[in-house]
């Protein structure tokens, strides 16, 4: 079992596709970020965060939000800026808020 954190414009991260993230703003902001690679080993709105350490990190698209599972501190901090370019935030499994990387463990 891993911990799952999501970018999502809704208050619960559930709830997600009651105030998506489209497939097309999705598309339009991997068009623009030369860190994501496109994930051949899943479906076609999935992406891989390719510039940090050691292994690439997934962030998958489903129901209008955008997830990843056991995410490092790098991938997070990724997380976060992607958030703000689409007008989201980063939820936690449990509703926690993540602003930045202080509570992230390494």
């Amino acid at each position: 079992m891993g911990y799952i954190l999501h970018i999502t414009r809704a208050i619960d991260w559930f709830d997600s596709d009651q105030s998506p993230i489209t497939i097309n703003e999705w598309r339009g902001y991997v068009a623009s970020d030369s860190e994501l690679r496109p994930d051949g080993d899943n479906g076609p709105y999935d992406f891989l965060f390719v510039s940090h350490l050691k292994e690439p990190s997934p962030l998958w698209w489903k129901s209008g939000r955008l997830y990843t599972k056991n995410p490092n501190r790098a991938t997070v901090q990724k997380m976060i800026e992607i958030a703000v370019r689409l007008n989201a935030r980063v939820l936690g499994d449990d509703g926690e808020v993540y602003t930045d990387t202080s509570n992230v463990p390494e």
